[in-house]
């Protein structure tokens, strides 16, 4: 181990550039080399889902030019990928998930090896075992364990406090010390990309949100804790708050813009929690890494609505396909993810994640206005499945956002919801036969809660006094 009686410039010289100056370069290679792998695995199942839609809307008729891929003219025939996503339809129903809800509701969780599952698993061990060897070949123990790293720091503050402070070290120890947890986070896997590895070339594999388990992080928690005295801060207590920014950021701002699948629930809450665990040291909105955060996850969200979420000009195919009622669902299910970044969608956030108005941009204007209402409106919303969807969505609009009366983008729906309503209102809310012959009560009782809940109670009480007569 280091001696702390050394001068200071020679620890810094023996500890830090001996380890790093040599391998600056590879370990930002093994970066760039594990973001082409990752982003590439993510990629290609995200193209095959555009590809799915693509085909879809190519058996339906529509103009091939709706999505910028090619396609392949298949209409009157299923692609192999059609069929593919049938089965997994198919394998859904039979391990018990036979919800409506989850018809149409792929999403990237869904993979087959046509996505290069077993590609990427044996290139991430690969990756493992040479980023192993390259990085540390030929390093001595004391230099490959952060806390062995940061012993003589320790010691050299714990007795000479004022000289440390004055040699700079607290202003300049993060960045070789970030580098440590770079190294270590090539075995992080929050997004569970890898399946059924528990360890890679000898080191464990750690799915977790947070980033407690990591030895980096532990061994800086407690180096910057080693003082605690009233009169005294210690000179390095924004030194995990640095690594993380330098280190741990950069990282979840990746997953954000290149593996996340914003049309999945799981895959949205743990990018979620991600993104609470940075900026769990610094949330202050002006900082560059917040911006850049939210800027991820609206560009995410404006790419999934481009690319997956498609609602053509109308064509009698498409009018009664299954595909458009899969498509809304699909709409609905992007607006809960949405969601997710609010404190109105999320028990576990005390404050936004993603502003208020962009939640409401997303939710409203792009989603509801954009995509759902067209077809809502050419639809036939006393058919079972359409009213479900609508359903859906609107229990999902959180109730503060009526607190000062319906959102503009709200209010169409509010009026198509009631001319439904008043094309089988009978005159006489007694007419028994009349109600039976212009809708079933289970429906009526449906848009009666949906209206109630979009503040129309005076729709919502006749169609419920109805439907209980029916």
């Amino acid at each position: 181990m280091l001696s702390s009686s050394m001068p200071i410039s020679r620890v810094l010289q023996k500890t830090l550039l001996a380890f790093f100056v040599e391998r600056l370069s590879k370990l930002d290679a093994a970066e760039r080399m594990l973001q082409q792998i990752d982003a590439s695995f993510a990629d290609r199942k995200w193209q095959r889902r555009r590809k799915d839609v693509s085909d879809s809307l190519v058996e339906l008729g529509v103009e091939q030019g709706v999505l910028d891929v090619d396609m392949p003219s298949r209409v009157g025939r299923k692609s192999r990928r059609r069929i593919r996503g049938g089965q997994r339809r198919t394998t859904r129903i039979e391990r018990g998930d036979n919800s409506v809800w989850a018809d149409g509701w792929d999403t990237s969780e869904s993979s087959d090896d046509g996505d290069g599952d077993s590609e990427y698993q044996s290139d991430r061990e690969q990756f493992a075992v040479a980023v192993q060897k390259q990085v540390f070949s030929g390093v001595g123990d004391e230099f490959c364990n952060p806390t062995e790293v940061l012993q003589p720091f320790l010691e050299f503050k714990q007795k000479d406090y004022g000289r440390y402070v004055k040699a700079f070290i607290p202003d300049c120890i993060a960045d070789p010390l970030s580098r440590y947890a770079q190294f270590e986070l090539f075995w992080w896997d929050p997004m569970r990309l890898i399946r059924d590895k528990v360890e890679l070339a000898g080191r464990e594999v750690i799915c977790d949100s947070t980033v407690d388990r990591f030895g980096w992080f532990q061994s800086l928690l407690s180096f910057s804790e080693a003082i605690q005295k009233k009169d005294r801060l210690d000179p390095d207590e924004n030194v995990v708050p640095e690594v993380m920014l330098k280190a741990v950021v950069p990282r979840v701002q990746f997953y954000l813009e290149f593996v996340w699948d914003p049309t999945s629930q799981n895959s949205t809450r743990v990018v979620v929690a991600l993104v609470q665990e940075c900026l769990l040291f610094d949330s202050d909105p002006t900082k560059p890494h917040v911006r850049n955060i939210a800027s991820a996850i609206c560009s995410r969200f404006e790419q999934v609505l481009d690319d997956l979420v498609v609602m053509p000009e109308s064509s009698h195919l498409w009018i009664g396909s299954d595909f458009r009622l899969r498509q809304m669902r699909r709409a609905c299910k992007v607006a809960s993810c949405v969601l997710l970044w609010s404190k109105h969608g999320s028990a576990q956030l005390e404050d936004d994640l993603l502003k208020d108005s962009a939640t409401k941009h997303f939710v409203l204007v792009k989603i509801l206005a954009g995509k759902l209402l067209p077809e809502f409106q050419r639809g036939d919303l006393w058919n079972a499945s359409e009213l479900s969807i609508v359903d859906k969505f609107v229990h999902l609009l959180p109730m503060a956002w009526f607190v000062d009366g319906a959102p503009e983008p709200v209010v169409p729906l509010q009026q198509l919801l009631r001319d439904a309503a008043g094309t089988v209102r009978p005159q006489d809310p007694y007419a028994q036969s009349e109600a039976r012959n212009a809708v079933d009560g289970q429906r009526m009782e449906v848009l009666g809660k949906i209206l109630g809940r979009l503040q129309c109670p005076k729709e919502a009480q006749e169609l419920l006094k109805i439907a209980k007569f029916v």
